[in-house]
């Protein structure tokens, strides 16, 4: 059995999310060629749960609120999980890549982090 060194375990989760966040400013700026798209989609369909629960575990995960446009009316979600509708298909289309890159930025921040590595050397020894 391969055991990982906290320090490996840290360097690749920051891969994964820098991954992951490059995916998905691929799909939000459609900067992927059309016969690469079903791959794209698949790619970050089979990451974002890992990536959410890196998030989760970093306490950098928000629920964000959203509304229908004001011209239709209807129910304000105010606890909506962003990864729920990631690639699109949201409530009245709203656009959570945005928000969920800037959870990613400040998961990194935390990863790389002395304090978050030290809780790791911690919790391996135990």
């Amino acid at each position: 059995m391969d055991t990982k060194t906290p320090q490996e375990i840290v360097a690749q989760k920051i891969q994964l999310l820098a991954s992951f966040k490059e995916d998905i400013r691929c799909w939000l700026d459609e900067q992927y060629q059309p016969s690469n798209n079903i791959q794209l989609r698949s790619q970050i369909k089979r990451n974002v749960q890992r990536v959410r629960s890196i998030i989760m575990e970093t306490s950098c995960f928000k629920l964000m609120p959203t509304m229908p446009p004001s011209a239709t009316g209807g129910l304000v979600i105010r606890d909506y999980d962003p990864f729920n509708s990631i690639l699109g298909g949201s409530h009245w289309e709203v656009n959570f890549i945005p928000a969920i890159i800037d959870m990613i930025d400040e998961a990194i921040t935390v990863l790389e982090s002395p304090k978050y590595l030290a809780k790791l050397l911690i919790n391996s020894q135990k």
